[in-house]
């Protein structure tokens, strides 16, 4: 089946790709392998495939063969929006909204899994992209003060990215139970640049002058650390299963971190004799510090009802505890006072639980359609004051449905389908008039993201080439 083993090579290739996703504030952001794009995620309790190494490790017990997935999303659109970004907060000066959208190719998971000692025993090794975010937001106003014609503008560009990859194990302790666990190295790129700029035009200045001040701010990190799922799946009879997962915090192992500040004032002088104040002042930080990503616990668990070959339901409810850490080490005699709200040094993450839900019907017998409710609600506080001293982080619930149609042959299989997450909340932006010792205002935030997807399965081995491996393996060593 030649079109099984392209989208699985191709999801090989994508997930290296550039991509744009969901933030950091979220933990459901994607669905990962076919069975569970379409479950929207509600696998805990039943998943048979390479990618239950996520899911839960225990699943990986009664696959019945060797097997490689993958997964990729393609011709997709994430939009943002942040209402009233760029304003003065006066109640009669404009204001202009913030918007950033990209048309999506994003990669999703891989996973080889090998299955021995006549299936008893299964090994795997995957890669998935746990998170991906890149927003570009930019805007200008133009201002009538007095008699200067005042231009004020913001820009933004953001990406984080967060890649889980490492070994798996299960045991098939019994026909009906199996346990397994997976470590991961879970390494977190991350960078943010943001601009403010005033410009001024002034008829007393002479014509070729232009008032100019400008403020940046750039930070990139690079961390990683380790950390495990721990999970079992136990069928109670033909028809009902369940599972569990727990998932430890991150054993920090790296991270560092690049901080850039300055300020560049080039405005003319209105005193006369005052030679050095028209040159441009320039005023410049830079520091390297630490940098970490955590983790928090999470309690994952699961239950599956099935009619075999005909039709399943199946949910999943994910537990994530509270967790609270300084991302970067901020020094404040090194460190410029943050100017911007893009980045926020101090990483609040409320308890959090998602819930999903998801079925499946066989229309014929290869031929599985499946449908998938899922919540990705967010992590972070949320923002309930007008005005804040600091920024914060953004706070908005998403939820999401996905469907997806399959076909299925002996050792191999593919699906299609489409996925949509949506959500409003609010995040934090700077007020342009820098009047208040609360200068970050509370503003809506509005998130639209929907994605085709493939996702395919091959086989390593199957009929009778693979029965000859088995009874190859079971024959004793003439050498002992």
């Amino acid at each position: 089946m030649r079109f099984v083993w392209s989208a699985a090579a191709l999801a090989v290739v994508g997930l290296w790709a550039q991509a744009a996703g969901a933030d950091e504030t979220h933990y459901e952001n994607f669905r990962f392998g076919q069975t569970a794009i379409g479950f929207g995620g509600a696998v805990t309790g039943f998943l048979a495939e390479p990618e239950a190494a996520f899911y839960n490790p225990g699943g990986l017990g009664f696959l019945e063969r060797s097997k490689f997935s993958g997964a990729i999303n393609f011709l997709g659109r994430d939009r943002r929006i942040i209402r009233r970004w760029v304003s003065l907060n006066d109640g009669f000066s404009p204001e202009k909204d913030g918007r950033s959208q990209d048309v999506l190719t994003l990669p999703g998971s891989s996973v080889v899994a090998k299955s021995l000692f006549g299936g008893r025993h299964i090994v795997a090794f995957s890669t998935f992209l746990y998170s991906e975010t890149r927003d570009k937001f930019s805007g200008q106003l133009p201002l009538n003060e007095d008699d200067e014609l005042l231009r004020i503008g913001f820009t933004e560009n953001l990406e984080d990215r967060m890649v889980f990859i490492g070994p798996s194990y299960a045991a098939r302790i019994s026909d009906r139970l199996s346990i397994g666990a997976s470590v991961f190295y879970a390494r977190r790129t991350f960078s943010v640049f943001d601009q403010f700029t005033e410009r001024i035009l002034d008829p007393e200045f002479p014509a070729d002058a232009v008032g100019y001040f400008e403020v940046q701010e750039q930070l990139q990190t690079t961390d990683g650390g380790l950390l495990a799922r721990v999970g079992a799946m136990y069928r109670i009879d033909d028809h009902w299963s369940v599972g569990a997962v727990i998932a430890t915090p991150a054993i920090h192992l790296h991270g560092k971190a690049r901080y850039n500040y300055r300020i560049i004032d080039a405005n003319p002088s209105d005193e006369e004799g005052d030679e050095d104040a028209d040159l441009e002042r320039f005023f410049e930080l830079n520091g390297r510090r630490a940098a970490r990503t955590q983790y928090p616990w999470m309690i994952g668990l699961g239950a599956s009802w099935a009619n075999p070959g005909q039709w399943r339901l199946a949910t999943s409810v994910n537990i994530h505890m509270p967790l609270n850490y300084a991302r970067v080490d901020l020094d404040s005699e090194e460190i410029a006072d943050d100017e911007f709200a893009s980045f926020v040094a101090d990483v609040e993450r409320e308890l959090t639980i998602n819930a999903s839900l998801g079925g499946e019907l066989y229309l014929s017998k290869r031929w599985p359609l499946r449908v998938g409710l899922f919540t990705n609600r967010a992590s972070s506080p949320a923002i309930t004051s007008s005005r804040s001293p600091v920024p914060r982080l953004p706070h908005v619930d998403l939820y999401g449905a996905s469907v997806s149609i399959g076909y299925e042959q002996d050792g191999s299989s593919i699906n299609f389908g489409f996925e949509v997450q949506a959500g409003a909340g609010h995040e934090t932006s700077l007020d342009a008039s820098f009047t208040d010792a609360e200068p970050f205002l509370r503003r809506r935030r509005e998130q639209y993201r929907g994605v085709f997807f493939v996702s395919g399965a091959l086989a390593f081995v199957s009929g009778k080439a693979g029965e000859l491996i088995e009874i190859d393996e079971d024959k004793p060593n003439k050498t002992e």
